[in-house]
C-alpha cells in the first residue's frame, strides 16, 4: 500500500467489513498483527509457520487470534521450497543454518519421514489453524501433497528445529535465485 491514501484504504475496508466481507492481512513477523490490529478489526491473518519458522506458535498470537475471532491462514509451509531440499540442494547462502537443516533431515531419516510430509504435517497438526496454503506446479506435486497428508504422523520435537533469523524465514532477504 506505498504511495495510497492509507486513510482512504481503511475507510473502504470498514465499508467492506460492514457488509459482511471478510478482511484479512498477510504479515511476516508477529508484531505487525498487532500494529494491523490496532488500524483496522481484520477478520484473518495469513502468517509464515514451518518446522524452521516458528515465531508465531507461541501463546500471545494464539491467545490473541482465538479471543478475537481471527482465522489463522497459513502459508510458507515448504520455506520457498527450501525444506524440500536435500542437504546437497541447498545454496550456499544458507550455510550458516545448515547444521539446522542437517539435523532436521537426520531426524526425518530417523523416523523414515519424508521432507514433504513433516512440513506439512507440522502446520495440520496445529489446532490453531484454521487454512494452509500451498503453491504447486503440477497435478502430480497436488497429488504429492495429498498422499503427504496421508502418511502416519510422527512424534518429533519440531522445536528444536525453530529459527529466528529473518534472514533465513523471510525469502525477501535471499539473494536473487535467477
Amino acid at each position: 500500500l506505498n504511495h495510497v491514501d492509507f486513510k482512504f484504504v481503511v475507510e473502504e475496508l470498514i465499508a467492506l467489513h460492514k457488509r459482511d466481507i471478510k478482511i484479512g492481512v498477510s504479515v511476516y513477523d508477529v508484531s505487525q498483527v498487532f500494529e494491523s490490529y490496532n488500524v483496522f478489526k481484520f477478520d484473518m491473518v495469513q502468517i509464515p509457520l514451518n518446522p524452521l519458522d516458528q515465531r508465531f506458535n507461541t501463546k500471545e498470537f494464539i491467545e490473541f487470534t482465538k479471543y478475537n475471532n481471527v482465522e489463522v491462514h497459513v502459508r510458507s509451509v515448504f520455506l520457498q521450497g527450501l525444506l524440500l531440499m536435500g542437504v546437497n540442494e541447498i545454496p550456499s547462502y544458507f550455510a550458516p543454518w545448515l547444521s539446522v537443516i542437517k539435523s532436521y533431515h537426520q531426524e526425518l531419516n530417523k523416523q523414515k519421514q519424508s521432507l514433504l510430509a513433516a512440513a506439512l504435517q507440522f502446520v495440520f497438526a496445529l489446532h490453531e489453524v484454521d487454512k494452509v496454503v500451498v503453491g504447486v506446479n503440477s497435478l502430480s506435486q497436488l497429488q504429492e501433497v495429498i498422499a503427504a497428508l496421508e502418511s502416519p504422523p510422527i512424534a518429533i520435537d519440531y522445536s528444536q528445529f525453530a529459527l529466528t533469523d529473518v534472514k533465513i524465514l523471510n525469502p525477501s532477504f535471499w539473494p536473487n535465485r535467477s
